[in-house]
């Protein structure tokens, strides 16, 4: 269900579908948008990333328990939204 956000983060901000839909979901999460978090968690499946991220992203749990990889890219995205 792609809507403004994903076609704002796709073309004016050159994201990847995996990026994009961190950063979307992590917003959603800061601003308690509901409407944006049901639209984008299917996406979010969609381009891969795993329901353990998701569920740490929706409960603000710590990503200590990720590899690397994923701990890098799910705790920018929430460093960044909650500046």
């Amino acid at each position: 269900m792609p809507g403004r956000s994903t076609a704002i983060c796709d073309t004016r901000l050159g994201l990847g579908g995996r990026v994009r839909e961190l950063a979307i979901l992590t917003t959603a999460r800061e601003l308690d948008s509901q409407f944006e978090w049901a639209a984008h968690e299917p996406e979010a499946l969609s381009e891969g990333i795993s329901l353990e991220i998701i569920e740490i992203i929706k409960h603000r749990k710590n990503t200590n328990g990720l590899d690397e990889g994923r701990r890098k890219s799910s705790s920018s995205w929430a460093a960044r939204s909650s500046v």
